[in-house]
């Protein structure tokens, strides 16, 4: 990569939560940022130096096209970031189809979208595209979290892919994979959880049983300057690492490692036999 006052790089998701803060933390470091978001109000709040605010929709690839070529004619760009992305909990079987397509579309395709439109900037560069997935891109999905586990899940499949692809071109594609971060997004999880033990008529013994599961993980938040360090690393290193944990869940990541059967088994053990 080129030295950093000249970098130039792209966050989805630029205004708000983790990427705000990667945003705020790269610029401080010379980058040239411009933060991608469609939330105008967001936006409107960024005053920082470095930090260039564009409105975009991701889903919309008029609108990516168009950031892409005003990026190109103000100097060209060194990297994407992709941390556009939300979160909803729910039953496979009870919740709204909506549910499902909204995570896929936003999840997924807007970073689909984005990395298409935006890679002729990165090819002319030979720069990087760092996707941000999630712990649970990679963990054994819980229940009641599969949309989100899946949209993850696709995105880990995307990048792979994507990487195989770029090897052939000489341009680096990196994942990390955020755990608990300190962000609105916990509220957005607490929401979450509230609408989904409100709606459903089959488990509502089982769901009212993980409110203090959850709000143990959410108890090991880290700062997101944590992830925003990371994000930095994995685009100034000369050989980056292909993926990137951070503050993984040493609980669900313990979990993961034992045969299927077995999780199976404990999670119906611990939700019938041991919570109350």
């Amino acid at each position: 990569m080129k030295d950093l006052a000249s970098l130039r790089v792209a966050i989805t998701g630029g205004a708000g939560g983790l990427g705000k803060a990667t945003a705020l933390f790269l610029a401080d470091k010379g980058i040239t940022v411009y933060a991608l978001d469609i939330n105008e109000q967001l936006l409107l709040q960024i005053q920082h130096k470095g930090i260039i605010p564009k409105k975009v929709n991701i889903l919309n690839a008029d609108s990516v096209k168009a950031a892409a070529n005003e990026i190109e004619q103000e100097g060209g760009l060194d990297a994407v970031i992709n941390f556009a992305g939300i979160m909803a909990m729910g039953s496979l079987v009870e919740e709204k189809e909506a549910t499902l397509q909204k995570l896929m579309e936003i999840n997924l395709l807007g970073m689909y979208i984005v990395n298409k439109y935006f890679f002729p900037l990165i090819h002319a560069s030979k720069g990087r595209i760092i996707n941000i997935s999630s712990e649970i891109g990679w963990l054994s999905p819980q229940p009641f979290n599969g949309f989100y586990a899946a949209s993850k899940y696709a995105v880990e499949a995307y990048t792979d892919s994507l990487r195989r692809e770029m090897l052939f071109l000489g341009i680096k594609v990196i994942k990390i994979n955020p755990g608990s971060f300190k962000t609105q997004m916990h509220s957005a999880a607490e929401d979450s959880y509230n609408k989904m033990l409100e709606k459903t008529t089959l488990y509502k013994d089982i769901i009212a049983k993980m409110r203090p599961l959850m709000q143990n993980e959410l108890k090991h938040a880290k700062d997101p300057a944590v992830l925003a360090a990371t994000v930095y690393k994995a685009l100034i290193a000369k050989r980056p690492k292909l993926a990137y944990k951070v503050n993984t869940s040493k609980a669900l990541s313990l979990l993961s490692f034992l045969p299927e059967r077995v999780q199976d088994f404990l999670y119906k053990f611990v939700f019938t036999c041991i919570l109350r």
